[in-house]
């Protein structure tokens, strides 16, 4: 997506392997900044949070959603902690992550209308002013509520809320599960064994993965 957001999206789609020699080099990066990862790659999410305040981490690779979580950890959201885009690795690597997620009532709830008036109300532009204020998370409502706080602002001035951005379907939603959960699988084997030739290996395993599907 950073090297190339058009080579993501075919590998999405299923056009271009994962073999392709295009893919496996965009894929050397990852294989170089895999070393600084942290040596307990098991650690719970919320454990990570205290190791960000404290600069024991010095970043995460994570969307503004985090910010609750590291403001209920005691940070202070206008000084303790900062953001940047991920940077384009090549000019055509222009595709940012867009994480969203229906929300679904189950077909014989018991509670249907009513469950129906309480997302309508909480989806609601007041409903949504207070879910803003209560846990210090943006909102697509009424094009886009934001917190009272500068980390927030600087996301919005940054341009990520415009068409300046060109947002790619995140992987998990993207493709069937039983391919989602086969990649990650594969990718996790690439990061205990971070080799050219491991790399290579789970490249066209997943494209086989995909083919009998």
């Amino acid at each position: 997506m950073k090297t190339d957001a058009d080579l993501y999206l075919g590998l999405v789609d299923g056009s271009i392997k994962f073999s392709d020699t295009r893919s496996i080099e965009a894929m050397q990066n990852w294989l170089r900044i895999i070393s600084y990862f942290p040596k307990d790659l098991t650690l719970p999410w919320g454990e990570c949070y205290p190791r960000i305040i404290s600069g024991a981490y010095t970043h995460g690779l994570l969307g503004d959603w985090l910010l609750t979580s590291l403001e209920g950890e005691g940070a202070d959201l206008d000084k303790d902690i900062g953001w940047f885009p991920v940077p384009a690795i090549t000019p055509a690597g222009n595709g940012f992550v867009l994480e969203i997620s229906p929300m679904a009532i189950p077909k014989n709830s018991r509670n249907k209308e009513q469950t129906k008036q309480v997302m309508r109300e909480w989806m609601s532009v007041e409903g949504q002013k207070k879910w803003v204020e209560i846990f210090s998370e943006s909102s697509p409502a009424a094009g886009g509520l934001i917190p009272d706080k500068k980390i927030f602002q600087s996301i919005v001035d940054a341009g990520l809320f415009t068409d300046k951005v060109r947002y790619m379907p995140r992987w998990y939603e993207a493709v069937p599960v039983e391919f989602c959960e086969y990649t990650m699988d594969r990718f996790a084997e690439v990061i205990l064994t971070p080799t050219p030739s491991k790399l290579k290996a789970v490249m066209q395993e997943i494209d086989d993965f995909r083919e009998k599907m």
